[in-house]
């Protein structure tokens, strides 16, 4: 969930009744802040005072998507992957622009909980057969 938080239509405190470790907020990054409502509107927080913020909430987990790279094949945004401070990249599932197994493995050595492949799976960049490679 992401936007629904963001506007304000569901309580966070809420939403971790279901249990912290059911419930991902969706982190969709743009210009160095965070988006929602279709990537249309500005949250008026970066990645990381939304990170620090629900974190301290009690939230575990984080679908965070650089929407600049999303859907792109273009590769990882270095600059972008190094600003999510190590504390938090294992509770970050990462997407955006990954193009092949050699994202997945930069994730990985980052820390990253999980990564969305979208796209490079779908186009045959990734066979499935080379991620029992890069489990932990």
């Amino acid at each position: 969930m992401g936007t629904a938080i963001y506007r304000g239509i569901i309580d966070p405190f809420e939403a971790l009744e279901r249990g912290a470790d059911r419930v991902v907020l969706a982190a969709d990054a743009r210009g160095g802040l965070v988006v929602h409502s279709g990537w249309r509107i500005s949250s008026g927080f970066t990645l990381n005072e939304i990170l620090e913020r629900f974190s301290s909430m009690g939230f575990k987990l984080f679908l965070v998507t650089n929407t600049e790279r999303d859907g792109s094949l273009s590769g990882l945004d270095s600059v972008f992957v190094s600003s999510i401070p190590p504390r938090y990249r294992g509770s970050v599932v990462y997407s955006g622009g990954v193009q092949g197994i050699g994202d997945l493995e930069i994730l990985a050595k980052e820390g990253f909980r999980g990564v969305v492949i979208g796209k490079a799976f779908y186009e045959g960049l990734i066979d499935p057969k080379d991620l029992a490679s890069l489990e932990g």
